[in-house]
């Protein structure tokens, strides 16, 4: 994942929802990321104890990318949305559900994005995997 611009990460994937649920929902999100025109790529997520399918989507600093990922990430219900600017400082944005106002209801600032080990990830918890490659967040870069 050499990408030189922000971009966030997100899943519309849930732990408790049977397979076939989840590939539904991946299936139609895929189909509303290509409607709005937005780069992404398909990952491995890892997060809170769980597996699952996340996507990187590139959100140049317009905002409009930014407000589409966050539009869909709280109407496929995610608690929480990864968003990581230029210099790879990342931030996670914990959403309000659909229809709230504003759309984040708090962050957390979570240190630097960046390649990790296959140990490292282990350890950490939470992770994103592109192909064979970790990548999570360390405290500085």
């Amino acid at each position: 994942m050499d990408i030189k611009e922000p971009f966030m990460i997100f899943s519309v994937d849930f732990a408790s929802n049977p397979e076939e649920c989840n590939a539904e929902r991946r299936v139609t999100v895929e189909r509303q990321l290509y409607v709005r025109d937005l780069a992404f790529k398909r990952v491995e997520g890892f997060y809170q104890g769980s597996r699952e399918v996340a996507y990187v989507v590139l959100t140049p600093a317009d905002g409009g990318a930014q407000r589409a990922v966050l539009e869909l990430a709280r109407r496929y219900g995610q608690e929480s949305v990864l968003q990581v600017d230029a210099n790879r400082f990342a931030t996670l944005l914990f959403l309000n559900p659909p229809g709230a106002v504003p759309d984040i209801k708090r962050y957390a600032s979570i240190g630097f994005f960046r390649q990790i080990s296959a140990v490292e990830a282990a350890n950490a918890g939470n992770y994103t995997k592109d192909g064979e490659t970790y990548y999570g967040t360390v405290l500085h870069p």
